[in-house]
Order: structure tokens, then C-alpha cells, then sequence
């Protein structure tokens, strides 16, 4: 009798064995890892610890639930994972974003392309327009010097680099690629000025969505100290274009049409509620010590 009972406890106890690791394998089937790595070996350890806990910051900013971060010091990597049915691409966009905002003010586009059409060879000027698509469109932004296939902006941004052409552009202009493409699917290059220093993330106190049956949009206020700075950008550029920047690229050129005097900003655009979710935990969450890329 009881070698007939230790026979039953013991079929249990397999039993249950094997339903835990069929629901650990099920579980295991039902999600998804992202492996971001340090592009610098050589940092401070609590470099590490720090970008984890922005980016588990940036996660629950986005909603996102049952996710598990981990840390692995020996690879400088940051582990997650996530439920499979979550956004992977987009999640990795902003886990990987360095989170570095600028407002800046522009410069005209006539400003850098004389000077480049004066020094450059006529066939290198019209390599170049034909490239970057010049149009005298008046829809098309002056501060927009031209746009291009993402398959062409390495080689373009290459071409800017270059010390001879450098040397032709004003020593204030930084060209800027937009984050994301036009309606044509075209990326734009913009002409951002670097003599002021503008203003950064560090001047905001709040951002987050807003929206309502017809719009979406993103919110910022920013802290007290900083309205006075706000009010004198926004004035000095009435109806000009100033220059919204995330980790250098562009993510819009509103045009300014009086001073901001509250501290307060919305940031409008055609993009989707997942879109203005991933701007507020890429902004609101603190700028990452490190530079990652997605493995």
C-alpha cells in the first residue's frame, strides 16, 4: 500500500515537473528579446546600471507591460524582453534613441547654395541639385536644402563633409537630416544654425501626449528659468522656421508667428498616437550616457 502511494506521489511530482517546463517553453515561444550593446567597451560601470533604468523609465512611459531588463556588464549589453505581440521595431527605436533634444533657429537654404554653386565645378553643382532634388517650389520650406532617397543621404552627408566643400558652407550652418521621410518618401536636409546655442532637454519640465478626436500631439512646458530664453528665440524668428531636433536629425521646422510667452510649446505633425508616445519616453525619460546599437 504504501509503495502504491509513493508510486502515485511520485507520478505526480513528474507530472507537474513536465507541465512546468511545457508553460516555460510556451512562455519562453511567446516573446521576444532586444540586445542592445554599448558601442563604447572602455566606460564606467554605472554607465550601464544608468541606461537601464532610462530605458526601463522609456518603457513603462510607452505602456508597455510584463517586461523584464537585465543588464550584462561582461558584453556592456542591456537585455529586454518583451511579449511578442509588442512592437519590436518601434520599441528598439526608442530604446536605442540617445534622447538629445534641440530647438534651433535655421538658416535660408539660398544662404549655403550660392556659396556652393560659386565654388563648386558646374558639373558638381548639377550632379548635386539634381541629387538633393532643388525645386523653387514655394510649398517647399527655405530652409530645406533639398531631399533624397535614404539609400543616397550617406553619400550626400559624406559630400558636406568633405574639407573643400566645408569650406564653402557659412561657418554657422549645420545641414540636418529629417528623422523621418516626406510624403514622397524622401528624406529632407535642413540648414540649422549652430551660432546660438538654442535651447535643450534640459530646459523641459514636462511633455506628453495630447490629443482628441481629430489630433495628435506632444505637449512641452518648460521649467521657469528657461521662459525668458523661449520668449527671446520665439521673437527673434517671427515667421521664420525654427528647427526641432532629436539626436541631430530633424523631427519638425514649425514656423513661429509670435513670441511664446507661457512656456509652453505643442509640437504638431502627421504622425500617429504610437508616434507622439515614442517622442514623449525618447524626451521625457533622460538622455542615455551611452551609445547603443540594436545586435
Amino acid at each position: 500500500m504504501k509503495l502504491l502511494k509513493y508510486i502515485i506521489i511520485g507520478l505526480i511530482i513528474i507530472i507537474m515537473i513536465y507541465s512546468s517546463i511545457a508553460c516555460t517553453e510556451k512562455a519562453a515561444n511567446n516573446q521576444k528579446t532586444i540586445t542592445l550593446e554599448s558601442i563604447s567597451k572602455t566606460f564606467p560601470k554605472e554607465l550601464l546600471s544608468e541606461s537601464k533604468e532610462i530605458m526601463a523609465r522609456r518603457l513603462n512611459s510607452m505602456n508597455i507591460k510584463n517586461f523584464i531588463i537585465e543588464e550584462n556588464t561582461f558584453q556592456s549589453q542591456i537585455v529586454v524582453i518583451l511579449n511578442e505581440k509588442e512592437n519590436i521595431k518601434a520599441i528598439s527605436d526608442v530604446l536605442n534613441a540617445r534622447g538629445k533634444a534641440n530647438f534651433l533657429e535655421t538658416i535660408n537654404r539660398n544662404e549655403v547654395l550660392i556659396n556652393l554653386r560659386k565654388g563648386l565645378k558646374s558639373d558638381c553643382s548639377q550632379v548635386l541639385d539634381s541629387l538633393l532634388g532643388i525645386t523653387n517650389d514655394r510649398t517647399y520650406l527655405d530652409v530645406i536644402v533639398g531631399q533624397a532617397d535614404a539609400k543616397d543621404t550617406f553619400a550626400i552627408g559624406k559630400f558636406f563633409r568633405a574639407k573643400a566643400v566645408k569650406s564653402l558652407l557659412p561657418s554657422s550652418a549645420k545641414l540636418c537630416w529629417s528623422l523621418t521621410p516626406n510624403s514622397s518618401n524622401k528624406f529632407e536636409l535642413y540648414a540649422v544654425s549652430t551660432e546660438s546655442q538654442g535651447i535643450d532637454e534640459t530646459a523641459l519640465s514636462d511633455i506628453h501626449t495630447s490629443k482628441d478626436e481629430n489630433y495628435v500631439g506632444v505637449s512641452i512646458t518648460f521649467k521657469q528659468k528657461y521662459h525668458k530664453a523661449l520668449e527671446n528665440l520665439t521673437n527673434k524668428n517671427i515667421n521664420k522656421t525654427i528647427a526641432f531636433l532629436i539626436d541631430g536629425k530633424v523631427y519638425s521646422a514649425p514656423i513661429v508667428r509670435s513670441a511664446i510667452t507661457s512656456g509652453k510649446v505643442e509640437i504638431t505633425g502627421n504622425f500617429t498616437e504610437e508616434d507622439a508616445n515614442s517622442l514623449v519616453a525618447i524626451i521625457g525619460c533622460g538622455e542615455l550616457p551611452l551609445d547603443f546599437q540594436v545586435k
